[in-house]
């Protein structure tokens, strides 16, 4: 039978899935949401209870939300996200793709979760930082947000990557801390602005780089430790 709350958004249909042993709901719109470009009636994702999603925050397709998981403000999961264990999205966040939050886990803000990303433990995503590819975000220093720098102003994410070690994201380029000066040199013929902001420029991105490397490099001391241990 279909459930509604007055303090929703939405109600709980009887279509359900189990997930971990958890009952999930699929959802539907009871109001339009225009700021999901979503309907009354529309079919949501798959919540276990009213606690999953609250404010505004919506959960499309196939997302789920389970356990202690919680979407509010204006979070969006979409796509395969998941959002469960105590994980939280919430401010403008958004999780999609195969993203996870789960442990203490959070995004914020304008945050995103996506591809194989993950957020847990007490990783915390927020600001304009991404975490996509195979990035882990377990504690609070296996990522750095930055900005906004440069011409164009952008943020400067590094976050820590299961396979690579380190992903760097600076605006919409995707590289690591080794190949950033030189997209910086590539990017400095196209700048725009006076022969004193593109000093500025160049001497915040030169700055910035020792920043990056330090942090990239306990990574890497942490998953040689590991390994060690492991052996």
């Amino acid at each position: 039978m279909t459930s509604t709350n007055p303090t929703r958004h939405y109600e709980l249909t009887d279509e359900t899935i189990t997930v971990a042993g958890q009952t999930l709901h699929r959802i539907r719109a009871t109001i339009d949401l225009p700021e999901h470009c979503v309907k009354a009636g529309d079919p949501g994702g798959w919540i276990r209870d009213w606690v999953n999603l609250s404010g505004n925050g919506w959960v499309f397709g196939n997302g789920w939300v389970f356990g202690n998981g919680q979407v509010f403000g204006n979070g969006q999961v979409f796509g395969d996200g998941q959002v469960f264990g105590d994980g939280q999205v919430f401010g403008d966040g958004r999780v999609f793709g195969n993203g996870r939050v789960f442990g203490n886990g959070q995004v914020s803000g304008n945050g995103r979760v996506f591809g194989n990303g993950q957020v847990s433990g007490n990783g915390w995503v927020f600001g304009n930082g991404r975490v996509s590819g195979n990035g882990r975000v377990f504690g609070g220093q296996d990522i750095l947000v930055l900005g906004p720098i440069g011409s164009e102003s952008v943020h400067v994410t590094l976050f820590r990557d299961e396979k690579a070690g380190h992903v760097l994201k600076v605006g919409c380029w995707t590289g690591t801390v080794e190949t950033l000066s030189a997209e910086v040199e590539r990017r400095a013929e196209e700048w725009c602005g006076s022969d004193a902001d593109i000093e500025r420029w160049r001497a915040e991105y030169a700055a910035l780089i020792p920043l990056l490397a330090a942090r990239a490099a306990a990574w890497t001391v942490a998953v040689a430790d590991a390994e060690a241990v492991a052996q």
